[in-house]
């Protein structure tokens, strides 16, 4: 869990600019983005904290930030890894 202050609507269009520049790390398995009072929260499930680190460390990540702008916008962040997690599945 990722939480981002800055301006909201500013926040929410870079992340949009950020997907369409990268297409979706190997093992990432359902992403949620929604707007708060100070920013945006983003929650990232992933298939494996391996998964998660590898894409953390890859520098076209990197890049692709920038080049959103979203690192321009953002003026606090706070992180959160839950491992151990379990995923429930209802229909």
């Amino acid at each position: 869990m990722l939480e981002l202050d800055g301006p909201t609507d500013a926040l929410l269009g870079a992340a949009g600019r950020l997907d369409e520049l990268l297409e979706t790390p190997e093992g990432l398995v359902a992403r949620i983005l929604a707007p708060t009072e100070t920013g945006v929260v983003l929650w990232q499930l992933w298939a494996t904290a391996e998964a998660r680190a590898r894409n953390a460390d890859d520098p076209a990540h990197g890049e692709a930030l920038r080049a959103s702008g979203l690192l321009g916008l953002v003026t606090g962040t706070r992180a959160r890894a839950f491992d151990g997690a379990a995923l429930q599945l209802f229909s």
